[in-house]
């Protein structure tokens, strides 16, 4: 990715801005900032969705990185306004001829910037979803754990043993289940004990 965007801000800055645009059409941030921020970031998303598909990235990836980049020009546009602002505030002349300079970083700092919300949203709705499967799996061992406990357990409340894990072991070994319990087992339901009694009386409740 680092090698690809080192290309992409050489392309935008001399082959984009400066050969074709400036030279070409006469097209600064000057005379037309608007078509100036417009056409590179066309260019880099074209450039940033070739690349994409030259590397097997998922069509979704490649078509996001492509509408960033249309995404990406008023923020562009907004960049160049603030900083050119800020250059004219502290005093120092040819504003416009700095900005012309720094034009293809502007562009590419906007479209770094659409990408980190768009990716940033992506990738936590996708963690969201893994530790939702995460949870279910999790709770489902819960109350499979407890209901082995109570059929292993008929005349106690397991419930209130779980509320003091070292007086459930005394009691599996006065019942003589330790052997039908592994230490893993053992470890689990010490961890969970916790979770279990918040929340199965719910669970059985409802049930």
């Amino acid at each position: 990715s680092l090698l690809y965007t080192g290309f992409s801000v050489l392309r935008l800055d001399l082959l984009m801005k400066t050969l074709v645009m400036d030279n070409l059409f006469g097209v600064t941030t000057e005379t037309n900032p608007i078509a100036l921020y417009s056409f590179m970031a066309l260019a880099n998303g074209i450039y940033i969705s070739g690349h994409n598909l030259f590397r097997g990235l998922p069509k979704e990836a490649v078509y996001g990185n492509f509408f960033r980049s249309i995404l990406s020009i008023p923020l562009a546009l907004f960049f160049n306004t603030v900083i050119g602002g800020l250059i004219g505030m502290a005093g120092i002349t040819g504003v416009q001829a700095i900005l012309q300079k720094w034009a293809a970083v502007i562009s590419k700092l906007a479209s770094d910037c659409i990408a980190g919300v768009i990716e940033g949203i992506g990738d936590r709705l996708n963690n969201m979803r893994n530790r939702e499967v995460d949870y279910v799996i999790k709770i489902k061992q819960m109350f499979d754990i407890y209901a082995s406990l109570e059929i292993l357990l008929p005349e106690e409340n397991v419930l209130e043993l779980l509320d003091t894990p070292k007086l459930f072991l005394q009691t599996i070994a006065e019942k003589g289940l330790s052997s039908l319990i592994s230490c893993s087992l053992m470890r689990w339901i010490c961890f969970t004990s916790g979770c279990i009694n918040l929340v199965a009386p719910v669970h059985f409740q409802q049930s």
